[in-house]
């Protein structure tokens, strides 16, 4: 997941990585030549990506298995991960790299997409059903920040995505 100012990615080494992103700063000459050239390719090549640094600012260690998806959220400072092989949701502070804690997943399901609503503070993981369960439900379980359970929708289908309204307040499958 990306925000304004941070990268946070998830690996199969089990670790995420939490990257800084710096604005792409041109040489004046070269801005005024671009400018003046294609002044909306110009404009366009100014603001265009932030690149990541060279190195991450932190490594986060955790997850037993493969980090198979990831959140972030700048405005409520904080990371969501997980990992469908040791079935465990993390939650790390976004600008210290700080761990905060762990939340079980049942064995049954894998994590297959996270959401943070800043708008109710609050964290959605999109829970699909292993290969060896029986099941052809996924799952939605809410929680907030501090890991509290806010409720759990189960479909009676394998839903694909997740995507939260304009507002942050409902959920769309």
């Amino acid at each position: 997941g990306s925000t304004g100012s941070f990268c946070v990615t998830g690996s199969r080494d089990t670790t995420l990585c939490i990257w800084q992103l710096a604005a792409l700063s041109l040489p004046t000459a070269l801005s005024s030549f671009l400018g003046a050239v294609a002044p909306t390719a110009g404009a366009a090549v100014i603001s265009a990506t932030m690149p990541m640094r060279a190195l991450p600012l932190f490594v986060l260690p955790g997850h037993d298995s493969s980090v198979s998806c990831v959140a972030c959220s700048e405005d409520l400072d904080l990371i969501v991960s997980a990992s469908a092989g040791d079935s465990t949701i993390m939650i790390h502070a976004l600008r210290s790299g700080r761990y905060m804690r762990s939340l079980q997943l049942p064995a049954d399901v894998a994590p297959a997409q996270l959401l943070i609503s800043e708008a109710c503070g609050s964290v959605v993981v999109l829970l699909q059903p292993v290969p060896s369960s029986a099941s052809l439900s996924s799952t939605l379980r809410a929680f907030n920040c501090n890991g509290l359970a806010l409720g759990i929708a189960v479909a009676d289908e394998l839903v694909s995505a997740i995507t939260l309204t304009l507002d942050g307040r409902a959920v769309l499958t």
